[in-house]
């Protein structure tokens, strides 16, 4: 999109320090349509407001943009978004907010979630993202818990022996699922040695609350 494009929707989302109550505004009334997602994506990646003063309302434009981009719900999303999570893993506002628009943009989002996940170029707490990215898609659709614990035992069959809190973290997910049918898996991950028990527990513990 043209640059004038991008401009218009920044001053669009110049609405200053988000609401930490977790209430999002309703974005689309300002009348965003697919057509600014190209724009929308253009304010995600932009560097440049990490530059600017923090007491800016423009250095917010990034986070009103992800979250229209949930609120606008569409699949051609999901790949860019994804690309900007290895950038955007350390910011404290976009670890937790990030995985509410994958579950906001749905089934589509699964599958590519899910080969992030087992890309082990990617840095741990991307991954963290789309593992809670994932579980979020659960929690609007109920009907995808079986693909999303297929795509968690899929993981865990090859997983990232190095990347010791996503497995703990990873594991903790299943336990809010109670994917009892994973229990093989997860003491598969154990066994291996590569479980932060500080996020779920030893493998004695999960056992129990799994029943």
């Amino acid at each position: 999109m043209a640059s004038s494009g991008k401009d218009r929707i920044r001053c669009q989302l110049e609405l200053g320090e988000a609401d930490q109550s977790g209430v999002w505004p309703d974005y689309l009334q300002y009348v965003f349509t697919e057509t600014d997602i190209p724009a929308l994506l253009d304010l995600v990646a932009d560097q440049t407001f990490d530059q600017m003063d923090s007491e800016s309302t423009e250095v917010w434009a990034p986070l009103h943009a992800w979250r229209t981009l949930g609120q606008l719900g569409s699949s051609q999303a999901i790949i860019p978004l994804l690309n900007q999570f290895d950038q955007l893993c350390d910011d404290d506002w976009a670890l937790p907010e990030l995985s509410t628009v994958m579950g906001m943009l749905g089934e589509a989002a699964i599958e590519p979630q899910a080969a992030f996940l087992k890309d082990n170029h990617h840095k741990e707490f991307a991954r963290v993202m789309v593992l809670d990215g994932l579980a979020e898609i659960v929690k609007r659709l109920p009907h995808c818990r079986e693909r999303v614990i297929r795509c968690y035992s899929d993981y865990m069959r090859t997983p990232d022996e190095s990347a010791h809190v996503l497995n703990g973290l990873l594991i903790g997910r299943l336990l809010d699922l109670d994917a009892k049918e994973t229990i093989d898996d997860i003491r598969h991950l154990f066994t291996r040695d590569c479980v932060d028990i500080t996020c779920a527990g030893d493998l004695e513990e999960v056992e129990i609350e799994l029943g």
